[in-house]
């Protein structure tokens, strides 16, 4: 089912933004018209005298990390590739945990079906017949007794195999659920299914590469 947590939106900052705008997300919104929080999710390879070149430098435990920033200074090769090993990992667990269910029926499905019909599907109905899904159940089950390991908003990817998941994972932890391009453009999946989200994150993931080294990117929350 869809949760409450907050959008990360990844901003291309235009050339000609003053670097006294990434001061706050306050002067940010006020000279971009985007509202939001900044959030520190990009790992950094920034040396001391470099951190000037960061937007809310900050460390993480042993990790430097950063809302954003010159692409030079932040190591997004070096996120990718430990979120990727992360949910590899947590993508074994899931299949030790939901082994013997069959595969569960999404929650935008679920929705979609209510929505197209109230009447006949009753949001109270197709809520519990969503959460009765062995798989569901098993997931539900393991997050109630060990925390909230397995998002279930993630069923889709976790049904699509853990090369896929992992993937899913490391790039959406980069680009977010929304990129806003230097000129303006907002890039984004147009629903709520895997392969738009996909094709969101293929898309997002390319331009971040093709952009040059010294662009500045920033991410919020909204």
């Amino acid at each position: 089912m869809t949760t409450s947590n907050p959008a990360t939106l990844v901003v291309v900052v235009p050339d000609e933004v003053p670097a006294a705008v990434l001061a706050s997300a306050t002067t940010l919104s006020r000279y971009l018209g985007i509202s939001g929080t900044f959030v520190p999710q990009f790992w950094t390879k920034a040396s001391p005298w470099q951190r000037h070149h960061l937007v809310d430098p900050r460390r993480c435990g042993k990790q430097k990390v950063a809302a954003g920033g010159q692409l030079r200074y932040l190591d997004l090769a070096g996120m990718r590739h430990a979120v990727a090993m992360s949910a590899s990992i947590r993508h074994h667990q899931w299949l030790e945990v939901t082994k013997g269910t069959k595969h569960a029926t999404p929650w935008h499905v679920w929705l979609g079906k209510h929505t197209a019909d109230p009447a006949k599907n009753p949001l109270k109905r197709v809520k519990a017949e969503y959460q009765a899904q062995p798989r569901v159940l098993a997931m539900a089950a393991h997050n109630a007794g060990f925390g909230p390991v397995f998002a279930t908003a993630d069923l889709e990817a976790f049904q699509a195999g853990s090369h896929a998941y992992a993937t899913y994972c490391a790039l959406r932890a980069v680009c977010g659920e929304a990129l806003i391009t230097a000129d303006g453009t907002r890039l984004a999946a147009d629903g709520p299914e895997m392969a738009k989200h996909i094709a969101y994150l293929g898309e997002a993931h390319a331009h971040l590469e093709s952009l040059d080294r010294r662009q500045r990117i920033v991410a919020i929350t909204t």
